[in-house]
């Protein structure tokens, strides 16, 4: 049987955040730095914004239905369910956290475009807000596919051996795994709605 979740982060994934630094730096350069586009929005960073708060929301979805299905594991460990069964709720659990992990390369892309785009924006305060408001959801990738990644790929390996009969696995030690992944979701969806409520503050800039 595969490993479910790969214990070293991709490479792909860890340059895909680090991209986003970089240019987001670039972006703060080049905003004090550079003068003021006549435009006062970029259509490229609408463009980008748009495709961004799409993949956040995906990427929150998805940790919100793999929440569900480790509550059902939970539930079948307890009541000494059918193997069958927790090892096909694993198996999705997985799917949606891998493509969780594969909107979060999109949304590193999207993030880049924005931070490039900030040197047009005016006014300043405005193009300031964007920026606090890239780093939040630059954060998110990285306590994506970090944290979150590596614990939650620990409790489903862990799983998986359990219900496959390999190895048997004490109830606190999982709790307690499970707990961390909770907070790490919680720590997400904050991040998420950072982003949200400062680009709320972003758009007040023009009303």
């Amino acid at each position: 049987m595969e490993t479910f979740i790969p214990k070293t982060l991709s490479k792909k994934l860890w340059w895909a955040g680090g991209i986003v630094a970089i240019f987001t730096a670039a972006g703060f350069i080049a905003f004090i730095f550079s003068p003021f586009s006549k435009a006062q929005i970029p259509s490229s960073f609408t463009d980008s914004r748009q495709a961004a708060s799409g993949y956040a929301s995906s990427i929150v979805g998805d940790l919100s239905s793999v929440s569900g299905d480790i509550a059902q594991l939970q539930a079948l460990y307890r009541g000494r369910g059918s193997s069958g069964a927790a090892l096909d709720v694993i198996v999705a659990a997985t799917a949606k956290h891998q493509d969780a992990r594969d909107k979060s390369i999109l949304l590193a892309t999207e993030l880049e475009k924005m931070a490039r785009a900030i040197p047009g924006i005016h006014p300043d305060g405005a193009g300031q807000t964007a920026l606090v408001a890239i780093s939040s959801e630059t954060a998110l990738i990285g306590r994506l596919i970090s944290q979150y990644n590596e614990s939650l790929g620990s409790l489903l390996v862990s799983l998986r051996d359990h219900f496959s009969g390999s190895k048997y696995e004490d109830a606190a030690k999982l709790n307690a795994m499970i707990d961390n992944i909770n907070a790490e979701t919680e720590s997400i969806n904050q991040l998420n709605d950072q982003f949200v409520q400062l680009m709320q503050k972003f758009d007040s800039y023009y009303k």
